[in-house]
């Protein structure tokens, strides 16, 4: 158990790194709208996808999923992106965000859930 706790830590940590990455780079792509958040969140759906319907270990799956995928993709990231959309007043913003996140996410997932069924 300590080791798989260990896992996850790790690979939590490496699953919020990159989400950052998203971030930063979605920074230099608008400062006007959260598309690093939308990467980030549409990356995790798909991984997540591929996962679910593999055969593996339980905890190798909750390595992945709940340690990289789960940090890559957060619900509070989307919250404070949400949040600071309406307190600017950017409510067409903050809807396209919401559609495009969960529009998108779902196709991604959907897409990586079929990906994943081909292993």
């Amino acid at each position: 158990m300590p080791t798989l706790i260990a896992a996850i830590f790790v690979t939590g940590g490496l699953g919020a790194l990159a989400r950052l990455s998203c971030q930063i780079l979605g920074k230099k792509i608008t400062l006007d709208f959260p598309i690093g958040t939308v990467a980030a969140n549409i990356l995790a759906a798909f991984c997540i996808g591929i996962v679910m319907p593999l055969e593996m270990p339980f905890e190798l799956k909750a390595v992945i999923a709940s340690g990289f995928i789960g940090s890559l993709g957060t619900l509070s990231s989307i919250c404070s992106d949400m949040f600071l959309l309406i307190k600017d007043r950017e409510f067409l913003r903050a809807l396209l965000y919401v559609v495009c996140t969960v529009c998108l996410g779902y196709l991604a997932f959907t897409l990586g859930k079929t990906c994943g069924g081909l292993f």
